[in-house]
């Protein structure tokens, strides 16, 4: 409600659109890697110091460009995944530091938990998506956790991939094992591993 007035899904919608360009328009993005201000400062972005201000137009002007669905590949057709329009795809949480056991006790995520989230989660129907960071492993360090949790996640699950982003040494770590298992030209005509990223 607003003002007194329900408002519909519609206007909502329309009305966080315009609130995130507003946003990315006046208050901006930091971004904290030099090459990346350069790519964007180099593609006509405003950028003052480490924050870079995107235009409506610009953002608009990219979003049309992309698909309006795109595919990712898993190891097992069956779990192939369609992303856009009006389909819906399910993973699971994310980024958990601790366990709760059965009696209430919480403990740090070991690696351990994360390999039996991978199993439980390629045991049950609703997901077509396994990996990432399901448990944040504490006995594992920052550099090399995310190599270690996709390759968990592609020993015991045949799902489609989500994994974590990490720095720019493990993201070439990330992509040359999965040129190992699905080869570098198969990555170009059929991605088969998603990612969240932020500035």
């Amino acid at each position: 409600m607003f003002r007194g007035k329900w408002l519909s899904l519609d206007r909502i919608l329309e009305q966080l659109n315009d609130a995130s360009l507003k946003i990315l328009e006046k208050t901006g993005v930091k971004f904290f890697h030099q090459e990346i201000l350069r790519i964007l400062q180099n593609s006509g972005i405003k950028v003052i110091g480490q924050t870079a201000f995107f235009s409506s137009h610009q953002i608009l002007d990219w979003i049309s460009k992309a698909p309006v669905t795109f595919s990712v590949y898993a190891r097992n057709p069956q779990h192939d995944i369609e992303i856009g329009g009006d389909r819906i795809e399910l993973a699971a949480g994310y980024g958990a530091p601790v366990i709760i056991d059965e009696k209430g006790n919480r403990r740090p995520a070991l690696f351990s938990d994360y390999k039996n989230f991978v199993k439980l989660i390629h045991q049950c129907p609703l997901f077509n998506i396994n990996g990432g960071i399901l448990v944040q492993p504490a006995d594992l360090g920052v550099g090399e956790s995310f190599p270690l949790m996709l390759y968990a996640a592609m020993i015991y699950s045949d799902k489609a991939l989500i994994a974590g982003a990490g720095g720019e040494k493990e993201t070439n770590i990330v992509f040359n094992m999965l040129d190992i298992v699905f080869g570098k030209e198969s990555l170009r005509s059929r991605p088969r591993i998603m990612t969240i990223i932020n500035s």
